[in-house]
């Protein structure tokens, strides 16, 4: 009945549906902002995109990910810096981040893998050391937590999907999530 509710309102996009999601979605997660977009894709390329992500800069991407996580840095004319990932939890780890810094590092997007959390509190110290930032990949693992805290929040930004095979699902759609109103108005602009 949503669907036909939706059609029948002419709001496709950007509609009341939409943030009713959008509201109910910050709120689960404890966050400030949620913006929904027509895919996780959609979401990480947004997020690069309102960091200022461009030619020159490097973006350390985990091996060990759907395709889309790293073609989002080509899209923005970067350089993908691919990492080994750990043998036991498949995620990106602090130690194989820190061996792929370079000075032309602007952001790492870790991907929580399998709905298992990444060490953030360790990443989180690595961006503070080195001034980069930090995406989260949250295709796999909306509802984890790390510290009593959702995946999704630890960062500048969360990127989510809800394509047909993932925790949720809308048929297809993504969302990001951040705490800063900064970062919320550029991928709203970006977005439209």
């Amino acid at each position: 009945t949503f669907i036909l509710k939706s059609l029948d309102s002419r709001w496709l996009t950007n509609g009341p549906f939409l943030n009713k999601f959008e509201t109910k979605f910050s709120k689960t997660l404890d966050c400030k902002y949620s913006i929904g977009c027509s895919s996780a894709t959609h979401a990480l390329h947004m997020c690069l995109k309102a960091l200022g992500i461009k030619n020159g800069d490097e973006v350390i991407v985990p091996t060990l990910t759907f395709a889309a996580t790293a073609d989002v840095v080509q899209y923005c004319d970067a350089k993908l810096k691919l990492c080994d990932v750990d043998s036991e939890t498949f995620n990106i780890t602090p130690l194989e981040i820190e061996k792929n810094i370079n000075s032309r590092t602007k952001a790492v997007i870790v991907v929580h893998y399998g709905g298992q959390a990444c060490d953030m509190k360790e990443i989180i110290s690595l961006s503070q050391k080195y001034n980069f930032d930090i995406i989260e990949d949250c295709a796999h693992s909306l509802g984890s937590m790390y510290m009593k805290k959702f995946c999704g929040t630890f960062s500048r930004a969360g990127c989510f999907s809800f394509y047909p095979t993932k925790i949720i699902t809308t048929g297809e759609g993504g969302m990001v999530t951040t705490n800063e109103k900064l970062l919320n108005t550029k991928i709203k602009l970006l977005r439209s």
